[in-house]
Protein backbone atom coordinates (compact mmCIF):
# COMPACT_ATOMS: atom_id res chain seq x y z
CA UNK A 1 0.00 0.00 0.00
CA UNK A 2 2.98 2.33 0.51
CA UNK A 3 3.40 2.62 -3.26
CA UNK A 4 -0.03 4.31 -3.33
CA UNK A 5 1.21 7.31 -1.32
CA UNK A 6 1.66 9.57 -3.13
CA UNK A 7 -0.11 8.82 -6.38
CA UNK A 8 1.03 10.22 -9.71
CA UNK A 9 -1.38 12.11 -11.96
CA UNK A 10 -0.63 13.04 -15.54
CA UNK A 11 -2.52 14.00 -18.66
CA UNK A 12 -3.53 11.11 -20.90
CA UNK A 13 -1.54 10.51 -24.07
CA UNK A 14 -2.00 8.29 -27.11
CA UNK A 15 -0.08 5.42 -25.52
CA UNK A 16 -2.79 5.16 -22.81
CA UNK A 17 -5.40 3.98 -25.32
CA UNK A 18 -5.09 0.27 -24.54
CA UNK A 19 -5.27 0.62 -20.75
CA UNK A 20 -8.28 2.94 -21.01
CA UNK A 21 -10.04 0.64 -23.47
CA UNK A 22 -9.53 -2.37 -21.21
CA UNK A 23 -10.82 -0.37 -18.23
CA UNK A 24 -13.86 0.89 -20.16
CA UNK A 25 -14.78 -2.71 -20.99
CA UNK A 26 -14.22 -4.01 -17.45
CA UNK A 27 -17.44 -5.71 -16.31
CA UNK A 28 -17.80 -3.67 -13.10
CA UNK A 29 -16.98 -0.38 -14.86
CA UNK A 30 -19.60 -1.13 -17.54
CA UNK A 31 -22.20 -2.08 -14.90
CA UNK A 32 -21.69 1.30 -13.21
CA UNK A 33 -21.54 3.37 -16.40
CA UNK A 34 -24.44 5.18 -18.02
CA UNK A 35 -23.53 3.36 -21.26
CA UNK A 36 -23.20 -0.37 -20.45
CA UNK A 37 -22.18 -1.43 -23.96
CA UNK A 38 -18.86 -3.09 -24.79
CA UNK A 39 -16.75 -0.67 -26.82
CA UNK A 40 -14.91 -2.03 -29.86
CA UNK A 41 -11.20 -1.24 -30.11
CA UNK A 42 -11.53 0.74 -33.35
CA UNK A 43 -14.40 2.81 -31.92
CA UNK A 44 -12.40 3.53 -28.77
CA UNK A 45 -9.35 4.58 -30.82
CA UNK A 46 -11.46 6.99 -32.87
CA UNK A 47 -13.08 8.48 -29.75
CA UNK A 48 -9.81 8.65 -27.78
CA UNK A 49 -7.90 10.34 -30.56
CA UNK A 50 -10.63 12.95 -30.82
CA UNK A 51 -10.85 13.35 -27.02
CA UNK A 52 -7.13 14.06 -26.72
CA UNK A 53 -7.55 17.01 -29.11
CA UNK A 54 -10.83 18.28 -27.63
CA UNK A 55 -10.29 21.30 -25.34
CA UNK A 56 -13.52 20.45 -23.49
CA UNK A 57 -12.25 17.01 -22.41
CA UNK A 58 -9.45 16.51 -19.90
CA UNK A 59 -8.35 12.97 -19.11
CA UNK A 60 -5.99 12.43 -16.19
CA UNK A 61 -4.22 9.11 -15.70
CA UNK A 62 -3.76 7.87 -12.12
CA UNK A 63 -0.61 5.81 -11.53
CA UNK A 64 1.48 4.43 -8.72
CA UNK A 65 4.86 6.03 -8.15
CA UNK A 66 6.31 3.17 -10.22
CA UNK A 67 4.07 4.04 -13.15
CA UNK A 68 1.53 1.22 -12.75
CA UNK A 69 -1.85 2.17 -14.26
CA UNK A 70 -4.57 2.62 -11.63
CA UNK A 71 -7.34 4.39 -13.53
CA UNK A 72 -8.47 7.74 -14.87
CA UNK A 73 -10.39 10.88 -14.06
CA UNK A 74 -12.21 12.51 -16.95
CA UNK A 75 -13.70 15.98 -16.98
CA UNK A 76 -15.91 16.65 -20.00
CA UNK A 77 -17.68 20.00 -20.16
CA UNK A 78 -17.62 20.21 -16.36
CA UNK A 79 -18.84 16.65 -15.75
CA UNK A 80 -16.46 14.51 -13.69
CA UNK A 81 -16.13 10.74 -13.94
CA UNK A 82 -13.63 8.31 -12.47
CA UNK A 83 -12.74 4.71 -13.21
CA UNK A 84 -10.34 2.48 -11.29
CA UNK A 85 -8.89 -0.92 -12.09
CA UNK A 86 -10.19 -3.79 -9.97
CA UNK A 87 -7.21 -4.17 -7.65
CA UNK A 88 -7.31 -0.49 -6.65
CA UNK A 89 -11.03 -0.14 -5.87
CA UNK A 90 -12.03 0.41 -2.26
CA UNK A 91 -8.63 1.79 -1.21
CA UNK A 92 -9.51 5.50 -0.99
CA UNK A 93 -7.94 6.36 -4.34
CA UNK A 94 -11.21 7.58 -5.87
CA UNK A 95 -11.70 10.09 -3.09
CA UNK A 96 -8.14 11.35 -3.37
CA UNK A 97 -8.49 11.80 -7.13
CA UNK A 98 -11.86 13.56 -6.89
CA UNK A 99 -10.49 15.87 -4.19
CA UNK A 100 -7.60 16.79 -6.46
CA UNK A 101 -9.56 17.48 -9.66
CA UNK A 102 -13.07 18.50 -8.61
CA UNK A 103 -13.96 22.18 -8.77
CA UNK A 104 -16.98 24.21 -7.75
CA UNK A 105 -19.86 23.92 -10.19
CA UNK A 106 -18.77 20.62 -11.71
CA UNK A 107 -21.30 17.82 -11.96
CA UNK A 108 -21.30 14.02 -11.90
CA UNK A 109 -23.85 11.42 -13.00
CA UNK A 110 -24.08 8.26 -10.88
CA UNK A 111 -26.36 5.25 -11.25
CA UNK A 112 -28.56 4.72 -8.20
CA UNK A 113 -26.99 1.32 -7.41
CA UNK A 114 -23.41 2.67 -7.43
CA UNK A 115 -23.03 3.31 -3.68
CA UNK A 116 -19.19 3.54 -3.72
CA UNK A 117 -19.20 6.38 -6.28
CA UNK A 118 -22.04 8.16 -4.49
CA UNK A 119 -20.02 8.02 -1.25
CA UNK A 120 -16.80 9.28 -2.88
CA UNK A 121 -18.49 12.22 -4.60
CA UNK A 122 -20.66 13.29 -1.64
CA UNK A 123 -17.65 13.13 0.68
CA UNK A 124 -15.96 15.59 -1.69
CA UNK A 125 -18.66 18.25 -1.68
CA UNK A 126 -21.02 16.99 -4.39
CA UNK A 127 -24.75 17.18 -3.61
CA UNK A 128 -27.61 15.43 -5.38
CA UNK A 129 -29.53 17.98 -7.46
CA UNK A 130 -31.78 15.62 -9.43
CA UNK A 131 -32.70 12.02 -10.09
CA UNK A 132 -34.21 10.64 -13.27
CA UNK A 133 -34.48 7.08 -14.60
CA UNK A 134 -32.16 5.69 -11.94
CA UNK A 135 -29.44 8.28 -12.55
CA UNK A 136 -28.48 10.82 -9.89
CA UNK A 137 -27.01 14.12 -10.99
CA UNK A 138 -24.72 15.69 -8.43
CA UNK A 139 -23.15 19.15 -8.31
CA UNK A 140 -20.01 20.21 -6.50
CA UNK A 141 -20.91 22.89 -3.98
CA UNK A 142 -17.31 23.62 -2.90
Amino acid sequence: MDQLKPLKYRRAKATDALNLWKLKNDEVVRANAINHEVVLWQDHCRWFSSALRNPHIKIWIIETQRGHFIGDVRIHDGEVSIRLTEQYRGKGIGGRAIARFAAAGQTAKILEHNAPSMKVFTENGFKVISQENGIFTLKNEH
